[in-house]
């Protein structure tokens, strides 16, 4: 706006003048890269934990973790790894007093990652290491869920048994991970949605585009399905009659870091080397507005968008450097 203005006449002086006293600010027209839409939004910010049984006993790296956590403004960490952590009442000090140092950088959800239920019964491991606890900011207070049936990991059928169990552990807040509606037997898919919003509190979607994440795929029909998976969630919702809470999953994974994959990777790179304060604010804001203010009444009727989640963070390390 202030690059625009040339001679004028008093009147558009006046005019001017009106303008500006209802603006706070002026707007900077030439940004880095490219600005995304003005939708502003607050939303939750986690992140996966890869290889914590390595972290959580390195001072060095807890001290780096945690600070990095609060600068980017995360709430949340899922932990892989923990078994060999939680197998071993010896291993619980140090666990325990990493996850005091993180609530105390702002990061209130401490998921553990697991594949069975067994790990949230009275007698698992994670229980274990809970009752050993006497201050709540010591404790893993999240349940998740990750076992792709959809690839074949399991059937559908054994899926929603296990999700059940978590649902009923020891842990009162669980969630889980979601790829496609896929290899369900029977189950149409709508049921299967109406189970998993019945026995959870959240849903991790994943969606690993290159680049920014978009409705499309987040609304993606698979080839048996009978609608996209937004659609489908909703659907499952309104059976349910529970408004579900959503997170879409982002991967920072990048192949010239060493992963499989090229999703969103270079972009968040991007960001963080054109001088964004937070690289992950500023790719959250453009997912957001790619697929929130393209979702339809009616999901959002039953999907209630609550943030994102970042895979994973020794990707997350190579994209934004610590």
């Amino acid at each position: 706006m202030k690059n625009q203005i040339k001679k004028i006449g008093f009147s558009g002086i006046m005019v001017l003048c009106i303008f500006f006293a209802g603006c706070s600010k002026t707007e900077d027209i030439s940004p880095k890269l490219s600005s995304p839409p003005t939708t502003t939004a607050i939303w939750e910010r986690y992140m996966y934990v890869d290889k914590t049984d390595t972290l959580y006993n390195s001072a060095q790296g807890k001290n780096a973790f945690s600070g990095y956590l609060r600068k980017y403004g995360f709430t949340g960490v899922y932990f892989y790894d923990t078994n060999v952590i939680l197998a071993s009442s010896s291993n619980y000090s140090n666990f325990s007093s990493f996850l005091k140092q993180l609530n105390d950088s702002g990061v209130i959800y401490r998921a553990a990652v697991k594949d069975k239920t067994d790990n949230f019964q009275p007698t698992g491991d994670v229980t274990r290491f809970n009752n050993s606890q006497t201050d709540p900011t010591k404790k893993i207070n999240r349940a998740n869920l990750e076992l792709e049936w959809w690839n074949g990991a399991c059937t559908w059928n054994t899926w929603n048994t296990i999700n059940q169990g978590v649902n009923n552990g020891t842990i009162s807040d669980n969630d889980f991970y979601e790829g496609w509606y896929e290899n369900l037997s029977t189950t149409i898919d709508t049921i299967a949605a109406r189970d998993q919003v019945r026995f959870s509190d959240r849903i991790l979607l994943h969606c690993y585009q290159a680049g920014i994440p978009t409705y499309a795929y987040a609304n993606a029909k698979s080839a048996r399905a009978t609608a996209g998976r937004l659609d489908i969630i909703a659907k499952g919702a309104r059976q349910a009659n529970k408004k579900i809470d959503l997170f879409i999953i982002i991967s920072a994974e990048n192949t010239a870091w060493g992963a499989a994959n090229t999703f969103s990777g270079p972009v968040l790179n991007n960001a963080y080397l054109s001088g964004q304060a937070n690289p992950y604010q500023y790719i959250e804001q453009q997912a957001y507005n790619n697929i929130y203010n393209s979702m339809t009444i009616f999901q959002k009727q039953w999907i209630n968008f609550k943030g994102f989640v970042w895979f994973t963070k020794r990707y997350c390390y190579r994209a934004v450097p610590n």
